[in-house]
Protein backbone atom coordinates (compact mmCIF):
# COMPACT_ATOMS: atom_id res chain seq x y z
CA UNK A 1 0.00 0.00 0.00
CA UNK A 2 1.45 3.66 -0.98
CA UNK A 3 2.41 5.98 2.10
CA UNK A 4 0.24 9.40 2.93
CA UNK A 5 1.94 12.60 3.69
CA UNK A 6 -0.25 14.25 6.84
CA UNK A 7 0.91 18.14 7.78
CA UNK A 8 1.46 18.25 11.71
CA UNK A 9 -0.01 20.51 13.85
CA UNK A 10 3.09 22.77 13.57
CA UNK A 11 2.92 23.03 9.39
CA UNK A 12 5.51 20.70 8.63
CA UNK A 13 4.56 16.92 6.83
CA UNK A 14 5.58 13.63 8.04
CA UNK A 15 4.33 10.30 6.35
CA UNK A 16 2.50 7.30 7.35
CA UNK A 17 1.72 3.91 6.14
CA UNK A 18 -1.55 3.18 4.64
CA UNK A 19 -3.57 0.01 4.03
CA UNK A 20 -7.14 0.40 3.25
CA UNK A 21 -9.42 -2.16 2.96
CA UNK A 22 -10.79 -3.68 -0.45
CA UNK A 23 -14.43 -2.70 0.10
CA UNK A 24 -16.01 1.06 0.15
CA UNK A 25 -13.93 2.02 3.50
CA UNK A 26 -14.86 1.41 7.29
CA UNK A 27 -13.87 2.97 10.43
CA UNK A 28 -10.40 4.82 11.06
CA UNK A 29 -7.64 3.30 13.02
CA UNK A 30 -4.10 4.28 14.13
CA UNK A 31 -1.36 1.67 14.56
CA UNK A 32 1.35 3.77 16.71
CA UNK A 33 4.32 1.56 16.04
CA UNK A 34 7.45 0.88 18.79
CA UNK A 35 10.69 1.95 19.03
CA UNK A 36 11.80 -0.07 16.13
CA UNK A 37 10.11 1.99 13.89
CA UNK A 38 8.02 0.92 10.99
CA UNK A 39 9.13 -2.61 10.42
CA UNK A 40 7.91 -5.64 8.57
CA UNK A 41 5.95 -6.84 11.51
CA UNK A 42 4.05 -3.44 11.71
CA UNK A 43 3.13 -3.01 8.18
CA UNK A 44 1.90 -6.94 8.38
CA UNK A 45 -0.35 -5.82 11.41
CA UNK A 46 -1.31 -2.94 9.09
CA UNK A 47 -2.52 -5.08 6.18
CA UNK A 48 -4.41 -7.15 9.03
CA UNK A 49 -6.13 -4.80 10.31
CA UNK A 50 -7.35 -3.26 6.35
CA UNK A 51 -8.03 -6.87 5.58
CA UNK A 52 -10.56 -6.49 8.68
CA UNK A 53 -12.26 -3.59 7.63
CA UNK A 54 -10.27 -0.60 9.05
CA UNK A 55 -8.42 2.05 7.05
CA UNK A 56 -5.60 2.24 8.81
CA UNK A 57 -2.70 4.34 9.46
CA UNK A 58 0.98 4.34 11.02
CA UNK A 59 2.30 7.62 11.31
CA UNK A 60 6.11 7.45 11.27
CA UNK A 61 6.65 9.37 14.61
CA UNK A 62 10.09 9.54 14.24
CA UNK A 63 10.59 12.40 11.33
CA UNK A 64 11.53 14.71 13.71
CA UNK A 65 14.91 13.18 15.04
CA UNK A 66 17.54 13.89 13.60
CA UNK A 67 18.76 11.27 10.79
CA UNK A 68 21.29 9.14 13.42
CA UNK A 69 20.26 9.65 16.33
CA UNK A 70 19.74 6.72 18.57
CA UNK A 71 15.72 6.42 19.22
CA UNK A 72 15.80 7.08 23.56
CA UNK A 73 13.34 8.38 25.68
CA UNK A 74 15.52 11.64 25.91
CA UNK A 75 15.60 12.19 22.22
CA UNK A 76 12.18 11.27 21.72
CA UNK A 77 9.72 14.16 21.81
CA UNK A 78 6.79 12.40 23.42
CA UNK A 79 4.94 15.84 23.56
CA UNK A 80 5.30 15.97 19.96
CA UNK A 81 4.55 12.33 18.82
CA UNK A 82 1.42 13.25 20.71
CA UNK A 83 0.75 15.64 18.27
CA UNK A 84 1.37 13.70 15.70
CA UNK A 85 -1.38 11.11 16.54
CA UNK A 86 -3.93 13.74 16.78
CA UNK A 87 -3.33 14.76 12.97
CA UNK A 88 -2.91 11.44 12.00
CA UNK A 89 -6.76 11.09 13.66
CA UNK A 90 -7.77 14.05 11.64
CA UNK A 91 -6.71 13.00 8.68
CA UNK A 92 -8.20 9.70 8.94
CA UNK A 93 -11.39 11.01 9.30
CA UNK A 94 -11.25 12.53 6.33
CA UNK A 95 -10.83 9.92 4.36
CA UNK A 96 -13.40 9.13 1.54
CA UNK A 97 -15.32 6.02 2.90
CA UNK A 98 -14.47 6.71 6.52
CA UNK A 99 -17.45 5.13 8.40
CA UNK A 100 -17.67 7.82 11.87
CA UNK A 101 -15.46 6.00 14.13
CA UNK A 102 -11.96 6.00 14.84
CA UNK A 103 -9.48 3.32 17.05
CA UNK A 104 -5.71 3.55 17.85
CA UNK A 105 -3.32 0.85 18.82
CA UNK A 106 -0.02 1.31 19.88
CA UNK A 107 3.17 -0.80 20.52
CA UNK A 108 5.81 -0.12 22.91
CA UNK A 109 6.60 3.36 22.46
CA UNK A 110 3.77 3.64 20.33
CA UNK A 111 1.89 2.29 23.27
CA UNK A 112 2.55 5.07 25.74
CA UNK A 113 1.17 7.45 23.23
CA UNK A 114 -1.78 5.91 22.84
CA UNK A 115 -2.48 6.42 26.61
CA UNK A 116 -1.85 10.22 25.32
CA UNK A 117 -4.73 9.38 23.03
CA UNK A 118 -6.83 7.72 24.95
CA UNK A 119 -6.68 11.36 27.54
CA UNK A 120 -6.21 14.03 25.06
CA UNK A 121 -8.34 12.95 22.05
CA UNK A 122 -11.82 11.92 21.33
CA UNK A 123 -11.12 8.50 19.35
CA UNK A 124 -13.96 6.02 20.23
CA UNK A 125 -11.57 3.09 21.18
CA UNK A 126 -7.88 2.48 22.10
CA UNK A 127 -5.33 -0.30 22.95
CA UNK A 128 -1.96 -0.15 24.08
CA UNK A 129 0.62 -2.93 23.71
CA UNK A 130 3.45 -3.43 26.33
CA UNK A 131 3.39 0.41 26.74
CA UNK A 132 6.46 1.57 28.30
CA UNK A 133 6.11 4.50 30.75
CA UNK A 134 2.65 4.09 31.29
CA UNK A 135 3.85 4.98 34.88
CA UNK A 136 4.54 8.68 34.01
CA UNK A 137 0.92 9.17 32.57
CA UNK A 138 -1.02 8.16 35.15
CA UNK A 139 -2.01 11.76 36.69
CA UNK A 140 -4.06 12.07 33.16
CA UNK A 141 -6.25 9.00 34.08
CA UNK A 142 -9.32 10.68 34.74
CA UNK A 143 -9.15 12.21 31.37
CA UNK A 144 -9.88 9.19 29.25
CA UNK A 145 -13.44 8.38 28.16
CA UNK A 146 -13.66 6.54 25.83
CA UNK A 147 -12.87 2.23 26.28
CA UNK A 148 -9.27 1.41 26.68
CA UNK A 149 -7.84 -2.20 26.79
CA UNK A 150 -4.10 -2.33 28.35
CA UNK A 151 -2.18 -5.25 27.40
CA UNK A 152 0.68 -5.85 29.81
CA UNK A 153 3.77 -8.09 29.81
CA UNK A 154 4.36 -9.62 33.05
CA UNK A 155 7.86 -10.47 32.28
CA UNK A 156 8.62 -7.31 30.82
CA UNK A 157 11.85 -5.63 32.83
CA UNK A 158 10.96 -1.98 31.97
CA UNK A 159 7.68 -3.26 33.36
CA UNK A 160 8.57 -4.41 37.16
CA UNK A 161 6.20 -5.84 39.28
CA UNK A 162 6.44 -2.77 41.56
CA UNK A 163 4.90 -0.38 38.22
CA UNK A 164 2.68 -3.39 37.38
CA UNK A 165 0.45 -2.43 40.02
CA UNK A 166 0.86 1.26 40.40
CA UNK A 167 -0.79 1.36 36.59
CA UNK A 168 -3.35 -1.54 37.75
CA UNK A 169 -4.44 -0.02 40.51
CA UNK A 170 -5.08 3.72 38.89
CA UNK A 171 -6.56 2.07 35.93
CA UNK A 172 -9.49 0.53 38.67
CA UNK A 173 -10.23 4.25 39.35
CA UNK A 174 -11.58 4.60 35.84
CA UNK A 175 -14.05 1.94 34.70
CA UNK A 176 -12.98 2.50 30.95
CA UNK A 177 -9.70 0.76 31.19
CA UNK A 178 -9.69 -2.76 30.95
CA UNK A 179 -6.48 -3.83 32.06
CA UNK A 180 -5.10 -7.01 30.39
CA UNK A 181 -2.20 -8.66 32.16
CA UNK A 182 -0.12 -11.80 30.83
CA UNK A 183 1.74 -13.13 33.62
CA UNK A 184 3.72 -15.48 31.62
CA UNK A 185 4.88 -12.66 28.73
CA UNK A 186 8.13 -11.21 27.92
CA UNK A 187 9.00 -7.67 26.20
CA UNK A 188 8.24 -8.53 22.86
CA UNK A 189 6.04 -11.11 23.07
CA UNK A 190 3.53 -9.70 20.24
CA UNK A 191 6.17 -9.18 17.42
CA UNK A 192 6.49 -12.42 15.37
CA UNK A 193 10.63 -13.09 14.73
CA UNK A 194 11.35 -11.73 18.20
CA UNK A 195 13.49 -13.81 20.71
CA UNK A 196 10.33 -13.36 22.87
CA UNK A 197 8.03 -14.00 20.35
CA UNK A 198 5.48 -16.00 22.35
CA UNK A 199 2.47 -18.01 19.38
CA UNK A 200 -0.31 -18.87 22.38
CA UNK A 201 0.30 -15.49 24.38
CA UNK A 202 0.33 -13.03 21.02
CA UNK A 203 -2.91 -14.92 19.52
CA UNK A 204 -4.80 -14.40 23.05
CA UNK A 205 -3.99 -10.81 23.01
CA UNK A 206 -4.56 -10.18 19.35
CA UNK A 207 -7.80 -12.52 19.85
CA UNK A 208 -9.13 -9.78 22.67
CA UNK A 209 -8.15 -6.73 20.54
CA UNK A 210 -9.67 -8.15 17.67
CA UNK A 211 -13.10 -8.24 19.21
CA UNK A 212 -12.94 -4.98 21.51
CA UNK A 213 -12.27 -3.27 18.23
CA UNK A 214 -15.00 -4.33 16.35
CA UNK A 215 -17.82 -4.22 19.39
CA UNK A 216 -16.10 -0.72 19.95
CA UNK A 217 -15.68 0.63 16.37
CA UNK A 218 -18.43 -1.47 14.42
CA UNK A 219 -21.04 -2.53 16.42
CA UNK A 220 -21.92 0.44 18.84
CA UNK A 221 -23.63 3.26 18.30
CA UNK A 222 -21.80 6.62 18.01
CA UNK A 223 -20.62 7.65 21.03
CA UNK A 224 -21.45 11.43 21.60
Amino acid sequence: MPSVTITSLEGPTFEAYAAFPSGPGGPGLVVLHPQEGITPAIRAACDTFAAEGYMVLCPNLFWRLKAGTPVTDLAFDVEGGARDVLATVAYVRRLPGYAGKTGVVGYGLGGRLAWLAASRSDVEAVVSYEGHGLETLLHEVHDIRMPFLVHIAGRDPAIPPATQARILKKCTLNPVLRPHVLPEAEAGFIGQGTPAYNAALADEAVALTRTFLAEELKDSPTRL
